[in-house]
């Protein structure tokens, strides 16, 4: 039942990847001149919602490489989870208000308070489990760095050059 479950889930998530990066675009194009989210602009912004969904996708890819191995499977479903999820957990007014106007805020923007889930869950698991779960940690460390990494590009020259050719 859960491979069955699992196809319809990658057809699930190849919608999203197509979707969700049509929306991306579709959303800087209508923003109004003055949007400014996380301290980016709309061609900025774009990078989030746009690496998030390519780092869902590769995690699922990676998940669905993995299915019959369940450790790495799970971490990789898990963190791909995390990844999408970071738009909503943002939106949490009593999670995002603890580090707005932090170094947190500007390094990780409106990912961190998925990255603090994700630490936090990781370390629950290590507790539960007394063991060190490797591919969940590696999952986390992966979304971090994407993470920054996003936040950090999105704010270059080589970003507004490559926005401008979606959004003219």
């Amino acid at each position: 039942a859960h491979f069955a479950l699992g196809r319809l889930g990658a057809g699930v998530a190849a919608a999203v990847l197509v979707l969700g990066t049509m929306i991306a675009v579709v959303m800087a194009r209508v923003a109004p001149p003055e949007f400014q989210l996380w301290g980016l602009n709309a061609k900025q912004f774009m990078a989030v919602p746009l690496v998030s969904i390519w780092v869902f996708a590769a995690l699922v890819l990676i998940a669905i490489q993995y299915r019959r191995r369940p450790t790495i499977h799970r971490a990789m479903m898990f963190t791909a989870t995390l990844s999408i999820s970071a738009a909503a957990i943002s939106r949490i007014d009593p999670i995002s208000n603890l580090y707005t106007g932090t170094a947190w805020e500007r390094l990780f923007g409106p990912f961190f308070g998925a990255i603090v889930l994700g630490a936090a869950l990781l370390g629950l698991r290590c507790v539960l489990t007394r063991s060190f779960d490797r591919w969940l940690a590696g999952g986390v460390a992966i979304f971090m760095a994407t993470s920054a990494l996003t936040m950090a590009v999105a704010r270059t020259a080589a970003w507004d050059w490559f926005a401008s050719m979606l959004v003219p």
